[in-house]
């Protein structure tokens, strides 16, 4: 299903002014598929972009406080810089959902923050009601399962920082 094309089917929903921010990962920017998905949907709509180098290893290192709060606003500034009539931020990278807390913080208070789990969720439900074939054939346990490469600390504190909880992880070997 991917994010970024269900994101973008979206965009119009959360902007007025029709100037959407993108906080992403440089090779998301460099990419430039948000901004070519939305024109697709919505040519009206300018979106501005904005790299965020330091925020998956600051996410991954468990760090908040001041470090993380100097650094939102360093890349929020930067992105109301080229428009100051952003109207909606789209965190382009699932790790910052993670932080979607303190960068709402230091968003003017009129800038909606668009975070794809909802979204990604909502478009999973509607493709397997109209894909019945498909959600027939899936086991119904209400199990998950996390698999990963690694089995270790770090590994256990991201799950419990992304999820919420606590999780089982199995380790696969590759």
């Amino acid at each position: 299903m991917g994010i970024i094309i269900p994101t973008a089917e979206e965009a119009d929903k959360f902007t007025k002014s029709k100037k959407i921010g993108i906080l992403a990962t440089q090779a998301t920017v460099d990419s430039e598929a948000y901004v070519n998905e939305i024109a697709k949907i919505n040519p009206e709509i300018k979106v501005f972009q904005q790299t965020c180098p330091l925020f998956v290893p600051i996410i991954e290192s468990g760090e908040k406080g001041e470090k993380l709060d100097l650094v939102i606003k360093k890349y929020l500034n930067e992105l109301f810089i080229k428009s100051e009539k952003i109207d909606a931020v789209i965190l382009g990278c699932t790790h910052y959902a993670v932080i979607e807390n303190e960068i709402k913080k230091y968003l003017p208070e009129k800038v909606k923050i668009v975070s794809q789990g909802g979204i990604i969720a909502e478009k999973l439900k509607n493709y397997f009601k109209k894909h019945p074939e498909i959600e027939k054939n899936l086991k119904k346990r209400k199990e998950r399962i996390y698999l990963t490469t690694k089995d270790s600390e770090k590994i256990k504190k991201l799950a419990k920082d992304f999820f919420g909880e606590e999780i089982d992880i199995k380790l696969v070997k590759i």
